[in-house]
């Protein structure tokens, strides 16, 4: 007979499912161009900004001196404009002092006041076309930092889709990278474990290799079709060596990590009404008997069921050999204190 435990336990589930990874991207030239330089190949691990491959900038750089001379051409013409709106201002205002001592005409005062009128407009246009100018210059500078293809993040190369000299138009993936230093699992639940799904880091295996994956979260969807849900985990893969696609194996927690009662396997009888153990119990008489108790059955692990059962307490002895024969009431014999010490602790006696 075997004293009953109380043993801290968690439940868990083994779980199979696959590496993903983390971002997967196809990097595409963002202007058009042929393809005059290339820096990586597949299977290379690039850092984020890292320059991929550039393409030839020789038109965007004629476009650019255009565009500096149409740029200095609008501030020269701004210069003229500043200059006839100064001329036409002060015009104005002499002949508004000539017309107040009836030296001028109406009309005369009236042209100059067109004169005026005519010369802020125009410097105003003018102003407005340096800006257009500037502005134009400003997005050739950008279009030409296109031409050079960068990664977005820290990664690896799966596959290169264009070799020199080929024309790329904006918006043609030049790369397929995906994230480095981290994947993630996406673990096949079964739905009866919806809800039940504990947080806190896991072990997984993956790769022939035993890694740690934090941060457990649910996809809110389970499948039409098979009724499972998927439960993500983040991996640290700093050498990595998980590649997207490999299978991985989790035992996932689904209780809560907690006290509960604990007796060997084998001390669990099944009757007609369900699951049942045999307690030691001593009458008036002293002589121990068989007292069948049901139990409620949770969950086994390392060879120790993990039980509910009203009335049993930790040190209560349970029969865990020949309690397949036993009926409740049976007499029992417990063997000699000096031998029980000395027997290992999976020995039971009836």
């Amino acid at each position: 007979m075997i004293p009953v435990q109380l043993v801290s336990s968690q439940n868990t589930h083994r779980v199979v499912g696959s590496i993903r990874a983390v971002s997967r991207a196809d990097v595409a030239a963002r202007e058009e161009g042929a393809l005059t330089e290339i820096f990586v190949d597949e299977g290379d691990t690039i850092e984020k900004h890292q320059i991929l491959a550039r393409l030839d900038p020789r038109r965007l750089e004629a476009q650019m001196a255009q565009a500096q001379a149409t740029l200095t051409a609008a501030r020269s013409l701004i210069a003229q404009r500043e200059a006839e709106q100064a001329r036409s201002t002060t015009d104005l205002k002499m002949k508004r002092s000539l017309f107040e001592q009836s030296a001028i005409s109406q009309a005369e005062l009236l042209d100059a006041e067109r004169s005026f009128k005519v010369a802020d407009s125009q410097e105003k246009a003018a102003r407005d076309s340096l800006t257009a100018a500037a502005a134009a210059l400003k997005l050739l500078d950008v279009r030409k930092q296109d031409l050079v293809i960068r990664s977005p993040f820290d990664a690896r190369v799966v596959s290169r889709h264009a070799e020199l000299g080929e024309w790329l138009r904006a918006g043609d993936p030049a790369f397929t990278i995906i994230t480095s230093n981290k994947v993630e699992a996406w673990l096949q639940v079964p739905e009866r474990f919806a809800g039940m799904i504990e947080q806190g880091d896991i072990e997984v295996e993956a790769a022939g290799q035993t890694f740690t994956a934090t941060n457990l979260r649910t996809v809110p969807e389970a499948n039409n079709a098979t009724r499972v849900m998927t439960v993500i985990a983040d991996i640290a893969d700093p050498e990595n060596v998980l590649l997207p696609g490999l299978s991985v194996t989790a035992n996932l927690p689904v209780t809560d990590d907690s006290q509960r009662l604990a007796v060997p396997s084998d001390a669990l009888v099944t009757t007609y009404a369900g699951r049942a153990i045999y307690r030691a119990n001593t009458r008036e008489n002293n002589l121990p008997i068989a007292e069948q108790l049901p139990v409620t059955f949770l969950f086994q692990q390392d060879g120790l069921a993990f039980i509910e059962c009203e009335g049993l307490e930790p040190g209560d002895l349970v029969v865990t050999d020949g309690n397949e024969r036993l009926r409740s009431g049976a007499s029992l014999m417990l063997p000699p204190p000096a031998q029980a010490s000395n027997e290992s602790p999976d020995a039971a006696n009836l």
